[in-house]
Parts: C-alpha cells; sequence; structure tokens
C-alpha cells in the first residue's frame, strides 16, 4: 500500500519547482492582464493551462492536485479584492471541480504515458540481452574451440610437427586468445552502460592526441594496415571519456579490417559548428547493402560471404558497444559506403 501511494504521488524538489515556477507565472499573467477590462473571464483559462501543464509535466498526481487546489486560491486572489476569500460566489465550485478533472485526467495519461514507455524499454533491453547472450554463446565457443584444438594437437603430435607447423599452431592460439581479450573489454563495456546508468569520466581533451593514440594501439596489432590521421590546424577540443571513446575508434577500425578487408583507414576529426565530427574511412569491400538498413539494430551477424569461422568476429558486438558508449555522450553512429568502394562510419562529439 505504501508502496502504491509512492508511486503515484511521489514527491520531489525538480516538480515542486515546476508546480512553483508554473503557478507564479499564471499568477503574474493574470494581474499583468486584470487592467485590460477582459471582466476576468481569463483568469480561470490562464490557471486551467497551469494546471494542465503541471500535471502533465510533473510525476504521479501529487503535483496535479496541488496545482488545482493553488490555482483555485489563485482565481479566488485575482477576481476578488485581494486576500479576500470568498469561494461561495457563483460559478466557484464549478471552476475548481473543472481544474481538479483536468490535473487528475492529465496526470492519468501522462502516468500511464510513461508506464508504456517504461515497459517498452524493458522489452527491449531483455530482448537486446537475449540476443546479445545467443551471440555470445556462438563468438566465444569458435575460438575456444580453435585454442583447444591447437593445444591439443602441439601436446600429442608436437614432437612430430616441424617448426613452421608449431609456430603457426602458436600464431593461431596468440590470435584467439587476443580476439578473446577484445570480447570480454567490450562485454564490460556492454555491462557498464546497461539500463542507461553508466557514469561517464569527463575530461578535456585534443581530438588529434585521441586520434595519434588510437593510430598507434592499432597499428601494434595489425602493422600491415596503413593507417592516416588527418586533423585540422587549429586545435580542436572536445569534452568526453577519451578511453571509450578510443574504444569506440578502435572497433571501428577492427571491423575495417575483419569484416571490409580493408588494408588502408583514415581516421579524420573536423569541426561541425562548436562540435567535432569523427570519421573513419577505409577502402575494404563495403558494407552489404542488405544490411547497411539494420545495422545497428539489436546483435546482427554479418552472414554474407563470410564463413563460420569468420562469423565469430562479428560486427554485432562492437557495434553495441559503439552505441552504447556515443549514447552515453548523446551521439550516434552513422554508416554508408563510398562510391569508390570501402564504408564511412562517422559520429559528433560537442
Amino acid at each position: 500500500m505504501i508502496a502504491k501511494l509512492k508511486q503515484y504521488f511521489p514527491c520531489c524538489w525538480q516538480d515542486t519547482v515546476v508546480l512553483t515556477i508554473l503557478m507564479a507565472s499564471a499568477l503574474d499573467i493574470c494581474l499583468l492582464l486584470q487592467p485590460l477590462g477582459t471582466n476576468g473571464l481569463h483568469v480561470p483559462l490562464v490557471f486551467v493551462l497551469a494546471v494542465l501543464i503541471t500535471a502533465g509535466h510533473t510525476t504521479g498526481y501529487l503535483y496535479g492536485i496541488l496545482a488545482s487546489v493553488i490555482a483555485m486560491f489563485g482565481v479566488n486572489f485575482v477576481l476578488t479584492s485581494y486576500f479576500s476569500l470568498r469561494f461561495w460566489l457563483a460559478g466557484y465550485p464549478l471552476t475548481f471541480l473543472t481544474m481538479f478533472s483536468v490535473s487528475i485526467v492529465t496526470s492519468t495519461f501522462t502516468t500511464k504515458t510513461r508506464e508504456q514507455e517504461r515497459i517498452r524499454i524493458d522489452a527491449e533491453r531483455e530482448k537486446m540481452r537475449a540476443n546479445l547472450l545467443r551471440g555470445i554463446g556462438h563468438d566465444l565457443r569458435t575460438p575456444l574451440t580453435s585454442i583447444i584444438a591447437a593445444t591439443n594437437l602441439l601436446l600429442e603430435d608436437g614432437n612430430r610437427l616441424g617448426e613452421d607447423e608449431q609456430r603457426e599452431m602458436l600464431c593461431s592460439i596468440r590470435d584467439e586468445s587476443e580476439w578473446l581479450i577484445r570480447m570480454v573489454e567490450n562485454l564490460l563495456s556492454i555491462t557498464r552502460f546497461d539500463g542507461g546508468a553508466a557514469k561517464l569520466k569527463r575530461v578535456d581533451a585534443a581530438a588529434e592526441e585521441l586520434m595519434g593514440e588510437v593510430a598507434m594501439k592499432f597499428q601494434k596489432r595489425f602493422p600491415e594496415v596503413r593507417v592516416d590521421a588527418v586533423s585540422p590546424n587549429e586545435l580542436l577540443m572536445i569534452s568526453a571519456d577519451v578511453v571509450l571513446i578510443e574504444q569506440v575508434l578502435f572497433n571501428l577500425m577492427e571491423n575495417a579490417v575483419l569484416h571490409g578487408h580493408a588494408d588502408a583507414i583514415t581516421l579524420s576529426v573536423e569541426p561541425d559548428g562548436k562540435k567535432a565530427l569523427f570519421q573513419v574511412e577505409d577502402n575494404g569491400c563495403g558494407i552489404d547493402e542488405a544490411l547497411l538498413p539494420h545495422l545497428f539494430e539489436d546483435y546482427v551477424y554479418q552472414i554474407t560471404g563470410e564463413s563460420s569461422h569468420d562469423m565469430k568476429q562479428n560486427l554485432g558486438i562492437g557495434l553495441s558497444v559503439c552505441m552504447a558508449i556515443l549514447k552515453a555522450h548523446n551521439s550516434t553512429l552513422r554508416a554508408r559506403n563510398k562510391t569508390e568502394g570501402g564504408a564511412v562510419f562517422s559520429f559528433i562529439l560537442s
């Protein structure tokens, strides 16, 4: 019972401020219009509007009901000789009943709308979690199977394998292990942003330095890929969680190599008004046109033209992480194919 009362009659300082400002504004407007000789017809209308806005922009029923009560006093204050309370005058009961009804109806509509939105968000989150777990089950199984197979071969037949074959097996184990580390890092980021409760560690940073750090880390992982970093002549500062934005850029560049089969990537940033536009361009095969409209939906597999082994390094986890990070920064990720070949991913930061 108490929980229900708290749900429908919550109290918070933000809603109190909204109520105070709207009621004070309604009273000021009525007093300013009073000398115009409107016979007071505007007063109930102004306060009804104030009650409607209050009920629609606050949570639960409490502030809508309070607004109707305060509005009744406000109408009485304006239409009578000030500070004279005469609620028995003709039309007052009907005016109060109208305001009270408006507050109840509006609060009910607002509460139901917010509840439906919460249910929809919860359902989408559960759907995303189910798709994510389904994808993770496949993604983790493939590299682990490869690692186990390679280690078993080395343990059982290591003496009969040549040096080159042993080195190839060890390189395979190393590559699969590195990919698993990247997967775990991405999963930890998704967990951090689950439910939108992440806390960003925003700092002021130079966009050029951020790109340089990402390019250096990427070159260590993919030394055979050419990376060009392009930045404006003037210093471009951003306010962001630098570690997370570096992860976004790294994921996009990694996707360009693993899925776009690119051997050259251009990482660029340029001013976009007072914001910074980041772009990751590659010279690969681009994004399948059938996949492009659904690229950021849930957990996406790029199944076109890829073997089952390559599917372990799909676009889903990386892009899910990128979208979660950018949404936390009040931004979004966009993708398109270039006419000359390759793809471009872009996002804007303030």
